[in-house]
């Protein structure tokens, strides 16, 4: 949602009126979607099956589908499968495969990768069967910010202070009312 998180939301605002039609999937009824023209209701992660991990998280997580979609809400694959139909080009986007079967290809893919890199992920069959897997933690792993919390002085932050800010004189000199210095 560019809207949550673009730094110019004026420049945003005049960026998205240039297109004649401006066409977004979502899943709630936030800024992008009220900015839209048309949107396609797509699932949330409690109504599809996927696999989840993060660059912070070492945990490789089995989203199995919870609910079933609610209202007209489609997965994103069956949403822009059916476009690519209407296309007449579904075949150069599925390549012939389901969305399950995405998933797997695009699991063991990453498992091939991981494992390059000394990481064992496993079957995909045992990932969904325990529901998740945890991934050993390696001796070199950096933690955040690590070389500033080991010396604030000789690292410092790309703040005016040179560390965290909980109230920014920067952003409060800007005078919004909707936007203090702080949080």
């Amino acid at each position: 949602n560019p809207f949550h998180h673009h730094q110019d939301l004026n420049r945003l605002l005049a960026a998205w009126r240039k297109p004649d039609t401006i066409i977004v999937n979502d899943w709630c009824w936030n800024a992008n979607a009220r900015h839209a023209d048309i949107v396609l209701p797509c699932t949330t992660p409690l109504e599809r099956r996927d696999v989840a991990v993060t660059k912070l998280d070492p945990v490789v997580v089995a989203m199995e589908q919870a609910v079933q979609p609610v209202g007209q809400s489609r997965n994103d694959y069956d949403i822009f499968a059916g476009i690519a139909r209407e296309m007449g080009v579904e075949d150069v986007y599925t390549e012939g495969r389901t969305a399950d079967e995405w998933i797997a290809f695009l699991y063991e893919k990453t498992r091939k990768r991981s494992a390059d890199k000394g990481i064992d992920l496993p079957p995909l069959a045992t990932l969904e069967e325990q529901g998740w897997y945890e991934i050993e933690r390696r001796d070199d792993e950096r933690v955040m910010l690590e070389t500033f919390r080991a010396d604030p002085d000789a690292s410092p932050l790309g703040t005016p202070s040179g560390r965290i800010e909980l109230f920014s004189e920067q952003i409060a000199s800007f005078e919004y009312d909707d936007c203090p210095g702080h949080p």
